[in-house]
């Protein structure tokens, strides 16, 4: 996630603006988005981990599961909501934006399976993590720079994908947790 907060938007500037691009992109309000979208809420995370501990361990982790739920849901369907009357108004639009926001990270799922056991040896309980985040990897973030930074048009897909990997990363990590993992590589 840390890593991942500086490529997007010097890779959506240099595909989208990049030489007199057609597309005007603001390379350092999308950053700027990132940081107060991603960053910095991981950095508070891991920084109150750091310092208190068991108050974390205690009284903040027994939350999250319920408190990931909730929020997924009001994101999910707040981004829906939003992005209704772009969805519906193209018949065309919602099936191809289905159909974009579903691929996409079943794709990048099997590639991440394809290159993490054979090419990169990990372990089989890492290669379901990076599996399973590649999946569901959230396209909130998209959908919010999509409304920021290029208007609600842009949103459509993120918007989709938002409902689409939901369903998809669930079912993966449903299927998953049926599967034990070889004991020899339990986690302890």
């Amino acid at each position: 996630t840390f890593l991942g907060g500086v490529p997007p938007p010097a890779i959506i500037g240099c595909l989208l603006g990049g030489g007199g691009g057609a597309v005007a992109v603001d390379v350092v309000g999308v950053l700027r988005s990132v940081m107060s979208l991603a960053i910095i809420p991981l950095l508070l995370g891991l920084s109150t981990s750091r310092i208190a501990p068991k108050f974390v361990e205690n009284k903040i982790r027994p939350l999250c599961p319920i408190v990931g739920i909730i929020a997924t849901l009001c994101l999910v369907t707040g981004a829906a909501a939003g992005s209704s009357k772009l969805l519906l108004s193209e018949p065309t639009t919602v099936g191809y934006a289905i159909l974009v926001s579903t691929l996409l990270p079943i794709v990048g799922g099997l590639a991440s399976l394809a290159i993490a056991r054979p090419i990169l040896r990990l372990k089989e309980h890492v290669t379901r993590t990076l599996v399973v985040e590649t999946l569901s990897k959230s396209p909130t973030l998209a959908y919010v720079l999509a409304l920021r930074h290029f208007g609600a048009g842009a949103a459509i897909v993120p918007a989709a994908a938002m409902v689409t990997l939901a369903v998809v990363g669930a079912a993966v990590a449903s299927v998953w947790s049926m599967i034990p993992v070889p004991d020899r590589e339990e986690v302890n």
